[in-house]
């Protein structure tokens, strides 16, 4: 029988997993997760913004755009490690949010759109949770706001349940 390492949500399995994606990029490699954080830093440039990620968790990405000046607001059904004064987090359920009409500038989901609604992470099954989601960001984004989405794209990996 085949055990796996398993590493609780904390502020070190965020940062192994960033140091192994360092280490792959140092030998020329790039993941998949590199490209889509690339696309989030082009398209969150500029002025300071306030910034809800939705499913960040398990990413350094919220705490990196805190430490650039952006209010950074991390929504998910686990806990966000990481602490800084730019940044807030929010356990639980986006689909019951209590969040202001037109309260951020952007909305980053990486990776996260393909997961809502399956029942992962804690989260309840429901048919059209994405669109709900959809809906819900356009109610709290506001005038000239973006959305941010990516989803996985890496021709290995299988998604035929999505």
């Amino acid at each position: 029988m085949e055990t796996a390492f398993l590493i609780p949500d904390s502020p070190l399995k965020v940062r192994l997993r960033e140091t192994s994606r360092r280490i792959l990029r140092l030998f020329g490699g790039r993941s998949s997760r590199d490209m889509e954080y690339d696309f989030a830093y082009r398209n969150i440039a500029g002025r300071q913004l306030r910034i809800l990620d939705i499913g960040g968790c398990d990413s350094l990405l919220p705490l990196t755009f805190a430490k650039a000046g952006h209010s950074v607001t991390v929504y998910d059904f686990r806990p966000y490690p990481e602490r800084h004064p730019n940044l807030t987090v929010i356990q639980g359920d986006f689909l019951e949010n209590q969040l202001p009409p037109c309260s951020f500038d952007a909305v980053v989901m990486v990776s996260t759109i393909e997961h809502i609604g399956l029942g992962g992470y804690g989260a309840p099954e429901m048919s059209d949770a994405d669109f709900e989601v959809m809906r819900e960001l356009h109610r709290i984004l506001a005038d000239g706001g973006r959305v941010i989405l990516t989803f996985p794209f890496n021709e290995r990996e299988s998604y035929s349940q999505i």
